[in-house]
């Protein structure tokens, strides 16, 4: 038995996977299941890194899987919602037998991804912070967008304003995910005031936004995490 292959963090791998696969069948016929699904692929995701380090048993095959489920989990699955956000914007959807081309555009969240992942497997940079944006959290800005839309009904007259700005949404996402922008890892946060700020700052958008707009506060949340990471690690680190 290849020890490289079947091991604990693999094992936790193979769930995120798993997990990651059930948010795709969940998108597509079982919407409210969606965010448990994605919550027990983003535990999977921080646990196997972390085992695997503590037992030490870090490999090239192990790395690999990782991508390949990130790939599901955080990258097709993320598209799939914009799929159906997308779909809810096309007037004609049902009685155009072209209008699903103007789907294709959510594809680009994948591709995006599996390039992010790609490029993180062979950066050589400090590990101590990400370098774009990480997939796992594009994940989540995007549930909180999908869980959200999921309660707005959309006017009919609004419906193209919808659809291209969900469009210029997905080409911010996808340029964020394949930027050089140094952004705060787990293992970045330090007890210098100006990390402390940050992490307060992103909290308080959580809860703050909470209030005003239910499940899209995921979304600001994240926003907030990519203001705070450009402010604090691009902006002022240069001064």
């Amino acid at each position: 038995m290849n020890k490289n292959v079947f091991n604990i963090p693999n094992l936790l791998t193979s769930l995120n996977l798993a997990s990651g696969s059930c948010a795709l069948i969940a998108v597509i016929i079982s919407e409210q299941y969606v965010g448990y699904f994605i919550a027990f692929s983003l535990l999977m995701d921080f646990l196997d890194g972390m085992v695997a380090r503590a037992l030490k048993i870090q490999s090239k095959i192990g790395k690999d899987l990782d991508s390949l489920a990130d790939v599901v989990s955080f990258g097709l699955v993320p598209a799939f919602m914009y799929i159906v956000i997308l779909q809810n914007t096309i007037d004609d959807f049902q009685t155009n037998s072209l209008a699903f081309l103007k789907l294709i555009p959510a594809l680009l969240i994948v591709i995006f991804s599996a390039l992010r992942l790609a490029k993180f497997n062979n950066d050589k940079r400090d590990t101590m912070y990400f370098y774009g944006l990480n997939t796992p959290t594009n994940a989540v800005f995007t549930y909180g967008v999908y869980a959200f839309m999921s309660y707005v009904s959309i006017e009919p007259h609004a419906l193209e304003v919808y659809y291209f700005g969900f469009i210029g949404l997905i080409l911010v996402q996808c340029l964020l995910l394949v930027s050089d922008f140094k952004m705060f890892s787990n293992k970045s946060f330090s007890k210098e005031l100006k990390y402390i700020l940050s992490f307060a700052f992103i909290i308080g958008a959580a809860v703050g936004s909470y209030f005003l707009v239910g499940i899209l506060a995921l979304s600001f949340a994240v926003m907030a995490y990519i203001l705070s990471s450009l402010v604090v690690l691009n902006w002022m680190g240069k001064k």
